[in-house]
């Protein structure tokens, strides 16, 4: 094995990933879904990061959806079986500050607090409470929390919000759906879909147009 290189096998899938593959992913993931196309990631992309995203649509881990607004050029996409691969504890982060990939070991995990997937606060004082004992989590990047518009509080762990917001992308690349009829195709509940979807908000991922969602 080339020095400098890790190889995480998904053992069910027999799938191996080069620690390389790993940081091309996560990068893609990072990048807006409107901006997923060929032409925008390959100026996005580093010379030797092009090379690998044609190694990963060779292994058809990426593939290219071509559909509605995205049916002259195509857009990227990332195969729901990698998601669980780039948000485990033991496969490396993607640092988006730095592009720099650091890690996370199972042990640290476990000795962490449990948190819930999601949680909705109406109340200030008890945000600003939660935020200062999460801190550490928001740093790192494990946590993500934003003030809304409505002037609630939404706080998501990065890894339920990795999994189920490529299932709302996908869901809504047929059609523009409402909070109810999102919640009811993926079998989630309400408030956590409504969680995530304000969060795909304000990354500028969907807009919410009346009482339905669209793609960006």
């Amino acid at each position: 094995m080339s020095p400098g290189v890790l190889l995480i096998k998904y053992q069910t899938l027999g799938v191996t990933f080069s620690r390389q593959e790993l940081s091309v992913l996560k990068k893609i993931n990072f990048i807006k879904f409107s901006e997923r196309t060929p032409s925008t990631v390959s100026k996005k992309l580093t010379k030797p990061e092009c090379a690998v995203l044609k190694i990963l649509l060779d292994k058809r881990l990426i593939k290219i959806y071509k559909g509605g607004k995205y049916s002259k050029e195509g857009v990227y996409i990332i195969v729901d079986f990698v998601y669980p691969l780039m948000v485990v504890g033991a496969v490396p982060d993607y640092n988006s500050a730095d592009g720099k990939l650091g890690g996370n070991s199972p042990k640290l995990l476990k000795s962490k607090v449990k948190l819930p997937d999601y949680q909705i606060i109406t109340d200030k004082n008890t945000a600003l409470s939660l935020s200062k004992k999460l801190e550490q989590e928001i740093k790192k990047g494990e946590v993500i929390g934003i003030k809304s518009f409505d002037g609630n509080f939404y706080v998501v762990r990065t890894k339920y919000y990795d999994e189920m917001s490529i299932k709302i992308e996908k869901c809504l690349m047929k059609e523009d759906l409402n909070l109810i009829q999102i919640s009811d195709v993926l079998k989630l509940k309400t408030d956590a879909c409504k969680a995530i979807l304000k969060i795909m908000n304000d990354k500028g991922i969907i807009i919410e147009s009346g009482t339905k969602y669209s793609l960006v």
